[in-house]
Order: C-alpha cells, then sequence, then structure tokens
C-alpha cells in the first residue's frame, strides 16, 4: 500500500511525482492483479463451489466484471452492487473514482481521474508532474455508457443520463 508524501499528493489532487517507488509499486501490483484476473477465464469465485449458487449470492453484493479490465492502483476505484463493467474497460484511479449501483457499461469505456499540465514548462515530458480529480458516477443513474467512451476528472454524472463520447 502507497503511503508516500507523492502517494498523498496525488490522493490530495496536487501536482505529484508518478515515479515515485512507492506510486510505481503499487502500480505493478495493481497490474499483476488485473494480469490475473483476466487471465483466469470463467471460473468460480470460490473453490469447491457451486458455480449457479455462487452467482446468486455475489449478485446480490458485486458488480459484474467482463475482462479484461486495466486499472491503474486499484485503491481509488469504489464499484457498487448490480453494476456491470463490460470488457477492455480502464481506469486511471489517480484520485478517487466511484461507480454507483446498478449502472451499465459498454465495452472500451475509458475513466481518466488523471491529467497532465498544459504548460508544457511545468509538464516536462517524464520529468514533469501530474495530477488528478475524483470522478463519480451516481448510484441508479439510468446510463449505458457507451462503447468507445471516455469519462474525464473532476465530473459527476447523476439520473437518466447517456454517456457516449467516441474520440
Amino acid at each position: 500500500m502507497a503511503t508516500s508524501k507523492e502517494w498523498q499528493k496525488m490522493l490530495n489532487g496536487e501536482l505529484y511525482w508518478a515515479w515515485d517507488a512507492d506510486l510505481q509499486a503499487n502500480r505493478q501490483r495493481c497490474k499483476a492483479a488485473c494480469d490475473k484476473f483476466n487471465q483466469a477465464g470463467q471460473v468460480s469465485r470460490r473453490p469447491l463451489s457451486d458455480p449457479q449458487e455462487d452467482e446468486k449470492l455475489f449478485n446480490e453484493t458485486d458488480p459484474f466484471v467482463d475482462p479484461p479490465i486495466s486499472v491503474d492502483h486499484g485503491l481509488n476505484f469504489k464499484v457498487g452492487k448490480g453494476t456491470f463493467l463490460n470488457f477492455n474497460l480502464l481506469v486511471l484511479d489517480t484520485c478517487l473514482v466511484t461507480i454507483g449501483e446498478r449502472v451499465l457499461f459498454g465495452p472500451n469505456v475509458s475513466i481518466y481521474g488523471a491529467i497532465h499540465p498544459m504548460d508544457p514548462a511545468v509538464r516536462n515530458g517524464l520529468e514533469g508532474p501530474e495530477a488528478g480529480k475524483e470522478v463519480h458516477i451516481e448510484d441508479d443513474t439510468q446510463a449505458w455508457i457507451l462503447t468507445n467512451s471516455q469519462k474525464s476528472l473532476g465530473r459527476s454524472e447523476t439520473d437518466y443520463i447517456h454517456i457516449g463520447i467516441s474520440l
């Protein structure tokens, strides 16, 4: 778990240095976890259990995730029950990214909680800082987050919307 000064600046939405050893270790931990999940295939969530009974139990408490999924840190990503995360989801959870309950995602959706400074002198390529803001998609949002959509930082979405930005 990351505890460095840069980690705290990142969570606060301040400019931080992304190449901090703590942040890099956490990204590698999360990448390994995503890789393991993505390669697992259609297996029961618990060993030695009935898959149909298993699904009934988890449908009451967990989201459904269709791999592959890619998440930057994992510690800042919260998803509510009954939510469907379709394949090829990318989440840059620099700051908190929350998805409420019963939200539906199409394939190839990206959620960016990270940003680079607009001023090239501050940005400074790989030597410069990054920043971020929280992204929230509320409970019961009547949304089908469409294919190839991108959700940007510092935004919150509520009832009766359809997000469909394709660049």
